[in-house]
């Protein structure tokens, strides 16, 4: 846990194999929850802005 450099090559490697855009919402979803409970988890938000970017670009 908490390992960001492997957290982001997952989902890197998930979206170059052609996660859907319901995947990402999901997806978004899933880690705005678990921000409710730990907001200070740093890799969870940068994921989430991430996501965020992606699917505002597709």
């Amino acid at each position: 846990a908490g390992n960001l450099s492997t957290a982001q090559d997952f989902y890197q490697t998930a979206l170059q194999q052609g996660a859907s855009q319901f995947q990402i919402r999901e997806t978004i979803r899933d880690l705005t929850n678990l921000l409710q409970v730990f907001p200070e988890n740093t890799a969870a938000q940068q994921i989430k802005a991430t996501l965020r970017e992606l699917r505002i670009k597709n």
